[in-house]
């Protein structure tokens, strides 16, 4: 007996080992994570938005693909039977640039619904793939990973042709994809003119790279031109993917050219077209009169088109005339007439050519040259041509061209024509050419006079002085009683003595009163002067001087100009007599003539501004000088800003510069107030005074609205008694002034990175608040809200960040946000606002990729009325997705209450509350109304828990929450995901107490259904022997299960049904019957009778499917949806007949537990059989 229970003890423990061995060895053996070099990728499929195949190596006849459109990438990746990924394993590769992703991509790799690993992508393309402990419970492991994107917009370049490689298994793939151009056409054509003989002309054919059959190009001259058919090239096009395109190789074959039949050219391309060309050639241009030619280009076949193009050309006009250049010293003009440029046949040709009467052609200087040639024709009777002098009249001479033969050619004339005296005043000449089929033509220059000429030479504005220069006698005749009379004409100048100075043609200077008289024209000196030659002159001589200048100096109040005019009078050598005026201006800076200016800076640190005032800049004796102030917009003088120096003019175009301080004694400041009208009041105690004043003071805008144009406008008043001098408008530009908020925003991954800028202008404003108005196709997140009080620099307001701590809400503002999952919200400050600050908020993307997603927002406060109130921020969203997962789309999860015994009847009140399972998103917390039904709208794809807060009045409420996954299958059931929650009514209380001690064995066997066996190890001996009574000890514990068997069996260890003991006192079998190997029971609670048949499907590779109604028991709580994470719901291990422990035991201790006690009964046992034999 010894023997046998030595036996039974071995077999117990054995059978413990095969169920708990496994488990423990998977709990201790570490994870792999290793990651793989090895590619496992083996191939990559291109496919279009339609789901056509776009790598051209794969589908030669695919269209091309725009810039930016939607591509599907599918990698097939593959495991080597006997590698060595385990859990934790990863292999990692690169999406090429030419993809953009706008998002992170995440996705599941499964098997038949199993989960054997996931991918993430990153934005940057960088793409992780890691495998978990089923996928080395495989042979064959392989499948699929899929991007859903776009082509990148920058990062393709060049050709349309684009070779994409793909490091995979082995090698390398390359796709080849081609792109449509930006920009092209089917047919377009150009032109340009080589001088006025030849066009060029160039027709590119189909740059959109369109697939045309039966191609012809037709191309007919049109009149005026011809063809030079040599000309005719066909060349290859290269176009890029910008639509620019650079010509290729010379094409000559594939085509059929055409010259014979029609007045041009026909080219018939023998195959389809799908590639892009470019056809050159050359027209002759005729004689004609035309000045442009439009040529139209055909393409004719399976799609047409027409092209056309107009080319001016500049054919040199039959007569033309120019004034070519002036001698100044010769008095000499050069001219030129073009004749008969056209080539035309003219049998005789005449020119009348017409002068003004003060010049003459001057002899010899006729020449007339042909155009083609360069040949000299000779003048005279039997040469080429004869030339006739007219005679003046009407104030004109000249004279007549008449060839002496028919012409074709065209010809040059040139020649020259000089004064025929001393040039007295600037004279316009004029010159005319005029033919008896071709008309005339006119050309004029100025005949330059030298006896007199003046200038403005520089301006010294702290002096107040300019220089002046007069040039007389330049043309060097000799004239005797010369005198120089200079005026200062508008007035407002002085001549300043001791500045005259007098030069001959040798630069010797001249002195008075030897050579010369100066005589003031008033005794102020400001009326002009003269001078007077004592001798006669026979060269150039130079007079150069200054000028004292002030516009208070002014007869008729213009300041914008000092006019100097000189006139010259004398007697030439021949008695003739002379009398020539000459003037120059000066031409103040502004400062001149306002006698000042103001200015004002802006300073957003300190929310003041400096303004400068320039005064007395023409240095005018005043006495008693007043500047006054006007503050307006809200503007406060700030104590203690004054300050008063004296200006230093530098002498440049409105030079000054702040010099020292002046006295405090000199002024004194009356500050503004309200009681006068907020003027600040400067008053001056000097006399006499010609300083110019250099003024600044501070006024701030703290407390303060603005509104106006972003800017602050004064005005200052210069006075002297009762005459006011001048008046100065200034402004201060406020940056951002008058702008209560700005809306920006840009995508970051799945969500829109908002931020909103308050009140950048820095105004006072009370009671201010935002209002947000999103549009629907986004979810707020509600606790991505920070306000921060905004950096402030010397440019205005920082849209930078860094090192800002978020305001307070509840202290320092109030957020609230609409109940209504509108998104809209409004944000109060709590106090009155004076600076500016930066809000940040994220919301959900839930939009297709390319769709708008907008906000609209308000600006509000007490008083606040101003276009700038209200800012609109668009976007366009961009999306990528994976694995058939996307970002930014939403479900709803529709949730009925049933009865557990009656599925019919519905239950109202259950309160159930929905939570993301990251905790990411709010919870949303609804009651099933009359119908049993809870709605919840608007979830994002992924992973949620659901929890019964309440059950219905009369049930037990569920003691364990819901695993809920909102994924892609939804969309076959109008995206909602359906899940029907039994509860169980709560049991009545029992009576009385059961009577029968749970530890008396039954009598018979227990009646249990054939798939629910009971727990009873399976080493218990049999408990009812027919020749001995019931063994029950009453200190040992109970061994047997409880009277009523429980609706499901245990999931802590699989047992097997008990084998029927003997009826007779048990003795050492001659076959002991070995213990069968247990099998597993599936997770959602199948009895291992159903698992032991072996009726499981086997692993497969694909994708397994979910029903979209799902049951959940209430009675533990459970979850029986199999719902997982990814593109689609995930059935558990044991709904594939995967023969594997639970994963939830393997690393408990119950195991340990159970063999211990286990060992403890079967000693007892053994033991009171050792003591009955004895």
């Amino acid at each position: 007996m010894r023997k046998k229970g030595f036996v039974l003890l071995v077999a117990a423990m054995l059978f413990l080992h095969s169920i708990i061995g496994p488990g423990l060895a998977s709990a201790n053996t570490p994870l792999g994570s290793s990651s793989n070099s090895k590619s496992i990728l083996t191939k990559v499929t291109l496919k279009d938005g339609a789901g056509s195949v776009i790598d051209a190596v794969y589908n030669p006849n695919a269209d091309p693909v725009v810039m930016g459109a939607p591509v599907t990438l599918e990698y097939e990746w593959e495991l080597e039977n006997g590698h060595d990924y385990v859990a934790g394993s990863t292999f990692e590769f690169d999406i090429p640039q030419e993809f953009e992703l706008y998002n992170s991509v995440n996705g599941i790799l499964e098997i038949s619904g199993l989960e054997i690993g996931r991918f993430a992508a990153s934005k940057n393309g960088h793409v992780i793939v890691t495998f978990d402990e089923d996928v080395s419970g495989y042979s064959d492991v392989g499948g699929t990973i899929i991007f859903n994107t776009n082509f990148s917009k920058t990062s393709i370049t060049g050709s349309t042709e684009v070779a994409i490689p793909f490091p995979i298994r082995g090698g390398q793939q390359v796709a080849i994809v081609h792109f449509k151009p930006e920009k092209g056409s089917l047919l377009d054509k150009s032109g340009s003119a080589a001088g006025d003989k030849q066009i060029h002309w160039s027709i590119d054919v189909n740059t959109l790279l369109e697939r045309i059959d039966q191609a012809v190009i037709t191309d007919e001259t049109p009149p005026g031109l011809s063809l030079d058919v040599s000309s005719i090239q066909v060349n290859k096009l290269i176009v890029n993917v910008d639509g620019s395109s650079q010509l290729g190789a010379p094409v000559l074959s594939g085509y059929t050219l055409d010259t014979q039949s029609l007045d041009g050219f026909r080219i018939e391309f023998d195959s389809t077209l799908d590639s892009a060309y470019r056809i050159t050639y050359t027209t002759n241009v005729g004689n004609g009169d035309e000045t442009s030619f439009t040529n139209t280009a055909k393409l004719t076949g399976s799609k047409s088109a027409d092209a056309s193009k107009t080319v001016p050309i500049q054919r040199p006009e039959v007569l033309s005339k120019r004034f070519e250049s002036y001698d100044e010293q010769t008095r000499t003009m050069t001219w030129v007439i073009e004749y008969n440029f056209r080539g035309k046949h003219i049998p005789q040709g005449i020119l009348e050519d017409r002068f003004n009467d003060t010049q003459h052609l001057v002899a010899g200087t006729l020449e007339v040259v042909d155009r083609e040639t360069g040949t000299l024709l000779s003048e005279g009777t039997g040469n080429d041509y004869t030339l006739t002098l007219v005679p003046a009249a009407n104030g004109k001479t000249g004279f007549d061209l008449t060839f002496n033969a028919p012409i074709d050619s065209g010809y040059i004339i040139k020649y020259d024509t000089k004064a025929n005296g001393r040039v007295l005043k600037d004279e316009l000449v004029e010159n005319t050419v005029t033919t008896d089929v071709y008309g005339y033509k006119t050309a004029s220059g100025i005949h330059k006079n030298l006896v007199i000429q003046k200038a403005h030479v520089a301006t010294d504005y702290s002096a107040k002085e300019a220089s002046w220069s007069i040039e007389i006698n330049k043309d060097n005749y000799t004239m005797k009683d010369v005198v120089i009379t200079d005026k200062f004409v508008n007035s407002g100048q002085q001549f300043k003595p001791g500045s005259l100075m007098v030069k001959d043609q040798h630069g010797t200077v001249l002195s008075a009163p030897a050579d010369y008289e100066f005589a003031a024209a008033s005794p102020d000196m400001k009326q002009g002067f003269t001078i007077d030659f004592k001798q006669p002159i026979s060269g150039a001589h130079t007079v150069t001087y200054v000028t004292y200048f002030n516009p208070e100096w002014k007869d008729n109040g213009d300041v914008t100009r000092f006019l100097n005019r000189a006139t010259i009078t004398g007697e030439e050598a021949g008695g003739t007599l002379v009398n020539v005026t000459a003037e120059a201006t000066l031409w103040p800076d502004g400062l001149t003539q306002t006698n000042g200016s103001k200015s004002g800076e802006y300073d957003p640190r300190t929310k003041e501004i400096t303004w400068t005032i320039r005064a007395n800049y023409n240095k005018k004796s005043l006495t008693g000088a007043v500047i006054t102030d006007v503050l307006k917009q809200g503007q406060k003088y700030v104590d203690g800003s004054l300050e008063v120096y004296e200006m230093t003019l530098t002498g440049g175009w409105n030079g000054t510069s702040r010099g020292n301080p002046v006295d405090l004694a000199k002024y004194t400041l009356t500050p503004p107030t309200e009681a006068n009208g907020n003027e600040l009041q400067i008053s001056f105690s000097t006399m006499d005074d010609k300083t110019p004043y250099w003024i600044e003071f501070k006024t701030s805008l703290q407390d303060s609205v603005i509104i106006d144009k972003g800017a602050v406008e004064n005005e200052a008043m210069f006075q002297e008694g009762n005459s006011t001098l001048a008046t100065w408008k200034g402004s201060a530009s406020i940056p951002q002034g008058g702008e209560f908020v700005s809306k920006g925003g840009e995508q970051n991954d799945d969500r829109i990175d908002w931020t909103i800028y308050i009140n950048r202008g820095q105004s006072y404003v009370e009671d201010a608040k935002i209002i947000d108005e999103p549009t629907p196709n986004q979810v707020l997140v509600e606790d991505s809200f920070r306000l921060y009080k905004a950096k402030v620099d010397a440019n205005g307001v920082s849209p930078d960040i860094t090192g800002l701590t978020p305001l307070q809400e509840g202290v320092d503002y109030t957020l609230v946000i609409a109940p209504d999952d509108s998104g809209n919200f409004e944000l109060l400050f709590n106090d009155p606002i004076s600076e500016a600050y930066i809000l940040k908020y994220q919301s959900l993307i839930d939009a297709g990729n390319g769709d708008a997603i907008g906000n609209k927002v308000h600006f509000e406060g007490t008083g606040i009325k101003t276009d700038k109130m209200v800012s609109n921020k668009e976007i366009i969203v961009m999306t990528s997705g994976g694995s058939g997962t996307g970002s930014g789309i939403r479900g709803n999860l529709e949730i009925t209450k049933v009865d557990q015994d009656d599925a019919a009847q519905v239950l109202e009140g259950a309160v159930f509350v929905l939570q993301d399972a990251k905790g990411k998103r709010p919870a949303i917390t609804k009651t099933t109304d009359v119908d049993g039904k809870a709605l919840f709208t608007d979830l994002l794809y992924g992973d949620y828990v659901l929890e019964e807060l309440q059950a219905p009045a009369g049930y037990e409420l569920l003691d364990a929450p819901i695993s809920v996954t909102i994924d892609s299958s939804i969309k076959a059931n109008g995206n909602v995901k359906r899940v029907a929650v039994a509860n169980e009514k709560e049991a009545e209380p029992p009576v009385t107490p059961p009577v029968t001690p749970p530890v008396e064995p039954p009598v018979e066997p227990p009646v249990e259904p054939p798939v629910e066996p009971p727990v009873e190890p399976p080493v218990e001996p049999p408990v009812t022997p027919p020749v001995e009574p019931p063994v029950t000890p009453p200190v040992e514990p109970p061994v047997t299960p409880p009277v009523k068997p429980p609706v499901k069996p245990p999931v802590t260890l699989p047992v097997t049904p008990p084998v029927a003991p003997p009826v007779t006192t048990p003795e050492e079998p001659e076959n002991p019957v070995e213990p069968q190997e247990p099998v597993e029971n599936g997770e959602d609670g199948e009895s291992a009778e159903n698992a032991s048949t072996g009726e499981g499907n086997p692993p497969q590779s694909g994708a397994g499917g979910q029903n979209q109604e799902e049951q959940t028991n209430a009675n533990d709580g459970k979850n029986v949806s199999g719902a997982g994470q990814g593109a689609q719901d995930h059935p558990s291990k044991s709904d594939k007949g995967v023969t594997q422990l639970p994963k939830t035991g393997e690393s408990s201790d119950l195991p340990y537990y159970a063999a211990g006690l286990a060992i403890i009964a079967a000693g007892i046992y053994l033991r009171r059989k050792t003591t009955k034999q004895a």
